[in-house]
């Protein structure tokens, strides 16, 4: 019995002392924050991390040129394969001090990678069984021979980049034993006892220190279980030299990464340089890692304070206004900066003036009067649209709704409408619907706007040409400039989103900016759009339009019956865009560029800086509102009387991406980081649940000025716990599952409403 549990004892004591095994203790032990890298990707492939922005898709779903298919699976392969031999190199570079023994082992860095591979096939798992539940999960036929083709693309991928690193060290191997052979390192000294003349000599033992790792067998490349060989008999100058020649070695694939980044930097149009999504992000990890192993090595103890006093300059230097965000909104004039606005009380009070705003508001009804007379009654219905925020998910959503609504009015959606505003993905859509129109009825164009290839348009992937923009040019790349005009602005993630936008829609909107639409929207003949944009500086809201909206910067006048007195709210929350940068030519915005600034996301699109003083940043109008309804809600206050008079009935029409206030969407700590952040990740995940609460009493509000007021929203939701993600990237199955939404029974009953209401307009 004793030597059965002897046995038994010395089975796990060889197994705990396995170099795979010390090597994975040693993950958690002493490599925390090179571990969290491959921890992060682990832990998004199984929907744990970022799981309402849709990650997992990024990896499963991999799009490149506009498809899923083998070349797109091969980049990603080759991604995952960079990442795991750029994370072996990094553990490798900053933990060889504690493995000499790999130093008198031919490949070391090979031998190093076989054994470490516990977490990396974990890893390759997690994934396998991440695209299992995708392919089994969609709605779409499922094609094996495809599935097949996608895998050989994704392991030729990883396997390529792997054989690749591999033989490059091996042949540094062979160059370090050409250049240093034992005998010109193996000391020899002289016994004590014998310390004149010709003595006995003995080999000069090289001591191993306490740190060294305790390993009793490792994994060969062989696939063969040795004892790790003895540093005996080997110099420290020759294990030192080995190690640095080891290490230097290394670093040299990182520096062709950037080097390589740098160029495709230069091509900042070429699609085909624009790489999946989750290939960029592993590539981007993966130099983070590399950046960290080079810093470590070179300074080693000195790496900590070195990063402090870089933290602490880069705060100094982004203080003073010397490192600067240099994603600007193309159009605006940068370039006199003693022409730039004052953002004070007192500017904005000038601008809101009594005088200003009756000016803008007569110049509306002038337009609201042109609308009116392009309707088939003579009080007709007015129109008006409230978008949601939410990436390509609310644009899909919003353009399968348009498309359905358009068909139940007979192709005068566009003209029934006045005015359309919300936020991000939800404007994408209205946008380019609106222009669909537009050149079908100015250009005669045949366009048909029932075409399902316009739905599949705004479905298109926008993530891998701002993911490859971070990549290769934000971080890696030259400062490329590009020129409007006589203005000159750079070439960023910014630019990447407007590009592939306007590549998507076929360039409706190239060279397109907001006084392009002055004319037809004076006209009536397209709805007007207000772009909103929040200033991160106080959430105070930019308004762009293609005529001042300077009415709009302060509530319209609330009688109060009872004590016959005007309320008044006398603070400004909203800035007409148009008029505060009339000097930078407000109305010469791009007009994709308003697009962006109402879609700036954080962290995936970057903030628009503006040319005012101060500087003030621009990002994604859904902080403050993501359905742009208290733009609509005060619109309707300040033409109350007009409406009153000359319309029917105001049809408020709501798209929305997502179900608010719902007992089934509710906010739940489901692990303890999110319970030990409870009160800001509820503050965070609700913030559209409270927006929702207080626009929905600002609407019962408006209900008692308009009687006739009716309406309608449109919810995108799904019959069981599947879930679409908030990201500028959709696979195949959630463009289905999105346009099937609209045939949803609520959906349906606002639809049945839109028909009724268009056929008694009619009798």
């Amino acid at each position: 019995m004793k030597r059965f549990l002897y046995k038994i004892w010395l089975f796990f004591n060889n197994l705990l002392y396995s170099f795979p095994i010390q090597l994975f203790i040693l993950s958690f032990r002493k490599r925390q924050i090179l571990t969290c890298f491959i921890l992060f990707v682990f832990l998004a492939l199984g929907e744990e991390v970022l799981v309402k922005y849709g990650a997992v898709y990024l990896f499963v779903s991999p799009e490149y040129l506009g498809s899923v298919s083998f070349l797109s699976k091969f980049i990603l392969g080759a991604g995952f394969g960079f990442f795991i031999i750029s994370w072996n190199i990094t553990g490798y570079v900053l933990l060889v001090d504690n493995m000499e023994f790999l130093a008198v082992h031919k490949n070391p860095f090979v031998v190093y990678c076989c054994n470490n591979f516990i977490l990396p096939l974990l890893l390759l798992i997690r994934y396998q069984l991440a695209v299992y539940a995708h392919i089994h999960d969609t709605v779409l036929p499922v094609d094996i021979t495809i599935n097949i083709l996608h895998g050989i693309g994704f392991w030729g991928g990883f396997i390529l980049i792997v054989s690749i690193s591999v033989a490059y060290f091996k042949r540094i191997d062979r160059t370090v034993e050409k250049r240093q052979s034992m005998d010109e390192h193996l000391q020899i000294i002289k016994k004590t006892d014998a310390p004149t003349g010709e003595g006995q000599y003995v080999q000069h033992v090289y001591r191993s220190s306490p740190s060294q790792l305790k390993v009793k067998w490792i994994i060969t490349p062989a696939l063969q279980i040795k004892r790790p060989r003895s540093t005996k008999h080997y110099s420290e100058k020759y294990i030192r030299d080995t190690i640095f020649k080891y290490n230097t070695s290394a670093i040299i694939p990182i520096f062709f990464v950037f080097l390589g980044g740098m160029i495709v930097g230069f091509f900042p149009d070429n699609r085909y340089l624009q790489i999946p999504a989750g290939a960029s992000t592993l590539l981007f990890m993966s130099i983070l890692m590399a950046t960290a192993g080079v810093i470590t090595v070179l300074f080693r103890n000195w790496t900590m304070p070195l990063l402090i006093v870089c933290f602490i300059v880069i705060s100094i230097l982004v203080n003073q206004g010397i490192i600067k965000n240099s994603s600007k909104a193309f159009g605006l004039a940068y370039d006199k900066s003693d022409t730039w606005p004052l953002y004070t009380h007192s500017s904005l009070d000038k601008l809101a003036s009594t005088t200003n705003m009756d000016n803008d508001k007569k110049e509306f009804i002038n337009r609201l009067e042109h609308w009116k007379r392009m309707q088939q009654s003579s009080k007709p219905d007015m129109y008006l649209i409230d978008i949601s925020g939410g990436g390509n998910r609310s644009a899909a959503f919003a353009f399968a709704t348009m498309q359905m609504l358009d068909s139940i009015l007979h192709g005068q959606l566009m003209r029934k409408t006045f005015l359309i505003n919300g936020a991000s993905g939800g404007m994408l859509a209205a946008s380019y619907y609106r222009e669909l129109f537009l050149q079908k009825t100015i250009n005669k164009q045949p366009i048909d706007l029932q075409d399902k290839s316009y739905y599949y348009n705004v479905c298109k992937d926008l993530l891998n040409p701002i993911f490859s923009a971070f990549i290769t040019r934000d971080l890696l790349g030259p400062v490329i400039d590009f020129k409007i005009g006589n203005k000159t602005y750079n070439q960023g993630r910014g630019y990447a989103f407007e590009h592939e936008f306007d590549a998507n829609t076929n360039y409706v909107f190239h060279s397109k900016n907001i006084n392009s639409y002055l004319a037809p929207e004076d006209s009536g003949l397209i709805p007007t759009i207000i772009f909103n944009t929040t200033i991160t500086r106080d959430l105070r809201s930019f308004l762009i339009c293609s005529r001042p909206v300077r009415f709009l910067m302060k509530e319209a006048d609330i009688a109060d019956t009872e004590r016959h007195s005007p309320i008044v709210f006398q603070d400004i929350d909203m800035i007409d865009f148009n008029s505060f940068f009339k000097k930078q030519e407000g109305d010469s915005l791009n007009f994709l560029t308003a697009i962006r600034m109402n879609a700036s996301f954080p962290l995936i699109l970057p903030s628009v800086i503006l040319p005012s003083r101060p500087n003030l940043l621009a990002m994604d109008a859904g902080v403050r509102d993501n359905l742009g309804q208290n733009t609509t809600l005060r619109f309707l206050e300040h033409f109350r009387d007009w409406i009153s008079t000359n319309v029917n009935k105001v049809v408020l029409i709501q798209i929305s991406d997502r179900v608010l206030s719902s007992w089934d969407n509710i906010f739940e700590p489901s692990n303890i980081i999110s319970f030990a952040l409870n009160d800001a990740l509820a503050a965070s995940e609700n913030n559209e649940t409270l927006q929702h609460f207080f626009l929905r009493s600002n609407l019962h509000i408006t209900s008692f000025s308009y009687p006739n007021l009716v309406f309608v929203p449109f919810v995108f939701s799904l019959n069981d716990k599947t879930k679409v993600s908030l990201s500028f990237h959709l696979t195949d199955r959630e463009k289905e599952l999105i346009q099937n939404s609209t045939y949803r029974i609520h959906n349906q009953k606002g639809f049945s409403k839109i028909k009724s209401l268009n056929l008694s307009e009619i009798d």
